[in-house]
Order: C-alpha cells, then sequence, then structure tokens
C-alpha cells in the first residue's frame, strides 16, 4: 500500500469543521502525500488550538455556508474531511436531525457537491453512533449516488485498534467513480470487520461495494481487537461498545479484577457500562446562528450525567507537564497499531501535578459509587467527553494510581463518612490529564495548548474531537 500511495500526486485537503486538528493529525499519521489548502470552523477557542499547532495552514474562522462556489473552486479540492455537529443525532437528545438549525451547514455542503465542477475524489465523513439512522444519512447517501460515488460505512471505537479507549463512531468513506475500494492490507482488516452491513434488504442508497466478508474474516487482527462477522447496526453498538459481553469489563474478568469499579447505591458491585446519562438541562440545546459545530457551550457530541464536579473552579492548572514518557509511538505495535495498556498513554506527572488532579473529597463522598475507575493495568477506558472535570456520570473514567489499597475495601458497606472519605482518599482517585487524553485520541507528542486555555476550555475541545489512529487507517484505506 505504501508504494501505491506514494504514486499519488500530494491531494489538495479541505479540513471542515476543523476543531483542534484532529483529522490533520489523522492525514499526517496515515502518510497520505496531502496539503491542507484550507481548515473550517466557527469555533474560537478550537482555532486558536489549531492555529497554535499549525500556524501555516489557511485557517478559516467563519461559517461554512458562507463558502460559496468560487472559492470551492479556488481551492481544488481533492479531498473533503468532515466531522459535522453531532447533538442533532446523539442516542439521548432531542434528535432534531435536518430539523436542527446545527445540520445545517452540512445540508449546504451536501448541496453544494453536485454543483462543483470538480468534485472531491474522496470524501470521509464522522459522526455518532446514531447518524447511520438519521435522514441526513439518508440525504448524503442519495447526493453521493448522484454524483457517482462508491462508499462504505463502519462504526469503529479506538478499541478495535488496540487502543484502550471506548469511542464509538460512525464513518463513511466514498471515492469518486471509477475509483474503487480494493482490498485490504492487513492492519485495516479490524476496521473492516466493523463495516456496517444493513439488517434485511438493502435500504435505499446503501453501499453496493462491500468486501466478500469471507475473505474479511480470514484477515490477519491485532490481538486485542479479534475480527468479528459483520453484524446490523442495531447489534453493533452492543457488540462493539466494549469489545466484549459485559461493557467496560474485559471478557472473563470481575470488576475487582481488573481494578474497573461502579459502585450501586446498596454497595453492590455493578459491572460498569460506561454509558453516557441524561443531558444538563440548557447546556447543549441552544443554537447559534452559524449552525456550525459551535461554541463550545453548544457542543456535545457525547451524553453525560448532570452532577457537577467542581474541577473547572479549581485554579490550579500548575505548570505545563512534562511530556509524556511513554507515547503513543513508544507502545507496542503490531500491524502499524498501538497496543498496550492504559499505562502506556500516561504522562509522568510530579507530585505537585498529581495533587492538581486529585478527585476532591466532597465529590469523592457524594459520588465515588457513580466513578468508572480504573488502574494503569487496565485495557479500557470510557469515553471522554466534554463535560469531564465538570461532571462525574458518564464523562469519562477516573485513574485509581495507590495499587496498595483494595477498591473494594475502600467502597466496603457500613462505613460513617468519616471512614469511607478515610479510604477513598488513599485510592488517590485522579483525573486523567488533557494531554493524556490528546494520548489516547493518538494525537502526537507535539500536540499542545497555548497557556492561556484553561482546563475546562482543554476538556472540552478535546471531548469534541476524534481518534487519530482510527482515521489515519481509514484514510489510508480510503486512498489505496
Amino acid at each position: 500500500m505504501a508504494t501505491s500511495m506514494n504514486r499519488i500526486s500530494p491531494l489538495r485537503v479541505i479540513e471542515f469543521y476543523s476543531g483542534v486538528g484532529g483529522m490533520h493529525y489523522a492525514l499526517l499519521l496515515s502518510k497520505v502525500p496531502a496539503t491542507v489548502v484550507a481548515a473550517i470552523d466557527i469555533n474560537d477557542i478550537a482555532n486558536r488550538i489549531y492555529r497554535f499547532n499549525f500556524p501555516k495552514i489557511n485557517l478559516l474562522q467563519r461559517n461554512i455556508q458562507s463558502v460559496s462556489m468560487k472559492e470551492f473552486t479556488k481551492l481544488d479540492a481533492d479531498m473533503f474531511l468532515m466531522s459535522p455537529p453531532c447533538q442533532p443525532f446523539t442516542r439521548v437528545g432531542l434528535k432534531g436531525d435536518k430539523t436542527d438549525p446545527r445540520t445545517a451547514s452540512f445540508l449546504y455542503l451536501l448541496d453544494s457537491l453536485p454543483k462543483l465542477s470538480k468534485k472531491p475524489r474522496y470524501i470521509l465523513v464522522e459522526n455518532v453512533k446514531g447518524f447511520e439512522t438519521s435522514e441526513t444519512r439518508k440525504q448524503l447517501v442519495q447526493v453521493l449516488q448522484s454524483c457517482n460515488y462508491s462508499f462504505k460505512e463502519f462504526l469503529l471505537s479506538p478499541t478495535h485498534v488496540g487502543v484502550p479507549n471506548q469511542r464509538l463512531r460512525y464513518f463513511l468513506l466514498a471515492k469518486l467513480l471509477p475509483l474503487q475500494f480494493g482490498d485490504s492490507c492487513l492492519s485495516e482488516a479490524p476496521l473492516l470487520a466493523h463495516e456496517i452491513i444493513p439488517a434485511g434488504s438493502a435500504p435505499t442508497g446503501s453501499c453496493d461495494s462491500n468486501q466478500d466478508q469471507t475473505t474479511l474474516r480470514s484477515l490477519q487482527s491485532t490481538p486485542s481487537a479479534p475480527d468479528r462477522p459483520v453484524v446490523n447496526p442495531s447489534e453493533q453498538y452492543d457488540a462493539s461498545y466494549s469489545g466484549s459481553g459485559q461493557p467496560c469489563q474485559r471478557p472473563g474478568h470481575s470488576s475487582a479484577a481488573t481494578g474497573r469499579h461502579n459502585v450501586s447505591q446498596s454497595g453492590t458491585s455493578q459491572g460498569n457500562k460506561c454509558q453516557a446519562f441524561s443531558n444538563t438541562p440548557g447546556d447543549a440545546d441552544s443554537v447559534n446562528s452559524f449552525g456550525n459545530k459551535d461554541s463550545l457551550e453548544e457542543t456535545n457530541c457525547d451524553d453525560h450525567g448532570d452532577v457537577e464536579t467542581g474541577l473547572d473552579s479549581i485554579e490550579r492548572i500548575g505548570p505545563t507537564t512534562q511530556s509524556c514518557q511513554r507515547s503513543v509511538e513508544e507502545a507496542s505495535v503490531s500491524n502499524g497499531v498501538p497496543l498496550g495498556g492504559i499505562s502506556s498513554f500516561l504522562e509522568t506527572l510530579s507530585e505537585a501535578e498529581t495533587e492538581g488532579y486529585l478527585v476532591p473529597d466532597k465529590l469523592l463522598l457524594r459520588f465515588g459509587r457513580v466513578m468508572d475507575i480504573v488502574t494503569e493495568s487496565d485495557d479500557k477506558t470510557c469515553c471522554f467527553t466534554k463535560a469531564y472535570g465538570h461532571y462525574i456520570e458518564g464523562t469519562g473514567s477516573f485513574l485509581h494510581t495507590n495499587s496498595s489499597v483494595s477498591i473494594d475495601w475502600a467502597f466496603a458497606d457500613g462505613l460513617t463518612d468519616s471512614e469511607s472519605l478515610s479510604r477513598l482518599r488513599q485510592l488517590q482517585l485522579r483525573y486523567f490529564t488533557p494531554r493524556e487524553i490528546a494520548n489516547f485520541h493518538c494525537f502526537p507528542e507535539e500536540f499542545s495548548f497555548p497557556t492561556d486555555v484553561t482546563r475546562k476550555q482543554r476538556y472540552r475541545v478535546l471531548g469534541n474531537s476524534l481518534n487519530a489512529h482510527v482515521v489515519s487507517l481509514l484514510l489510508k484505506y480510503l486512498v489505496s
């Protein structure tokens, strides 16, 4: 495949909804010869971070609907990368779909595609689980068919390729005919095993270029993500969300054995389902006039609980943490895929830095039993949402750093508040740092934030981003 890509002239790429640059990092990881000719986003904070990391890129802070046909022609793009607003399609949201104003910019792009004198040869679309059953997806497919594209759709999580973070997402890859999807190299096999095959008869606009399933299952997969038969979308969610029959637990291990812990109010240990809970009223429902992936206050691609942590009020952002000592590139690798437990993605923090990320006492007592608690030897973390650091339930995992103290001992029944707090403190539970979440997203070590971006803002923009490694594999497959 590398030889195939080396023969390609550099592709001219437009990043729509560019955020902090997740798609750009995926493009770099893929080693697909390409030049980003424009990145477009309306979010001021995300744009500041993008510009800080990519100062030479043509970054446009504007409404996507303002991009004219003349500008599209001038940009002369070979590839569109798109991660449109996800709130209209979230599982527990209002599911406004096409009627949600935040979908308007994406519908504008769909309306513009047939009018382009030169259409992009390659398209990649990313969104949340739920988009695959939406009316917007149907319109996307109809437009692609009318414009002579072949395409494939996937429901994928980083856990499928050995990254210990659950982040199930919808992806669509499209090629302008006569370009066709070819056979995959081994490193993409785990991803192709999660291609969506609609149940029963294929709906209007479904892909007609699916790989032969026998061939796919015969391809080698990474040890941590064995190939599975392709299933229909409704079955795919439960089967792939954690990679095991028991969500958020390693197969054949109890929560106590793995260090994962979620305790019911009665004190009974539960297998943590890592599920998101109800949206906070007013947090993600307001819409501005742009309809893009808008301000941080209006972007909530993952659902979260309604429990404030108060971490955002703590001013102990402290000095810039040390560079990650065990970066993604230094983790074990199989078929080009980083493998390993959570420890491979952690920073080396000083004692003072660690203290700044410890869960406050009042939150330990009140919400300790609903936290998803993991140890550095575990192989999964829950999806980190934009509300991490501000809410508890369903926003991400917490790290148990004192391995000499048992979680079950700390959460024993019949303790007074004073006794419980004393034990919980000994667990030394802390938040994952923004840099560690960036590591789970497979961002390179050189990715960083401007110093004036607060911790809360860092969590928010990372919660709205994507896994660069997953997308890089898709890009390699798309262009091969």
